[in-house]
């Protein structure tokens, strides 16, 4: 929550002429606002709807493309597993807790998990070591997005040299 992942990505998507997705935009297209799925269903329903819908989305998102996780996908060992099987590139954009607290103080009424700023010191402590399991870590800093966008950019075009050249029929 709060560490620029939608608009780091969307960013990162337009840059390298890719598709952008967010996984939160798809919940809520599919299934309503997320802090009415958090009221009716409570967290476990709506991890189950993220995972169904991360489940859903992967086989037919186009390749390559940038797709934004909820702060709380990337959690879950299914889902890691889901972005393992579809042989995603999975990037942590690592952000100092201040900076998330500032970031999302204003619209936590559209964030239920961040509406108690104690429970959200919480998460952060408790996240922090799951998102060390990313391929990549790169830090949010509160200067423009473009800078880590740059990075990013420089990180796809070395992974895409790497990658092993297919013959063409």
């Amino acid at each position: 929550m709060g560490a620029g992942k939608s608009t780091v990505g969307r960013l990162l998507a337009s840059r390298l002429g890719r598709p952008f997705f967010d996984l939160d935009n798809e919940i809520v297209r599919v299934h309503g606002p997320i802090p009415e799925i958090f009221a009716a269903m409570g967290e476990s329903g709506f991890r189950a709807i993220e995972h169904h819908q991360l489940d859903r989305l992967l086989p037919v998102m186009p390749r390559p493309g940038v797709l934004a996780l909820g702060g709380g996908a990337f959690l879950q060992p299914a889902n890691r597993e889901l972005l393992t099987q579809h042989g995603a590139t999975v990037i942590f954009l690592d952000a100092p807790f201040e900076l998330i607290s500032a970031r999302i103080s204003h619209g936590a009424q559209q964030r239920p998990l961040a509406r108690d700023p104690e429970l959200l010191r919480c998460l952060y402590e408790q996240r922090r070591p799951v998102y060390q399991l990313a391929d990549y870590a790169y830090p949010s800093t509160p200067e423009e997005p473009g800078v880590l966008v740059n990075s990013l950019v420089r990180l796809v075009e070395r992974l895409a040299a790497c990658a092993p050249k297919r013959d063409t029929l």
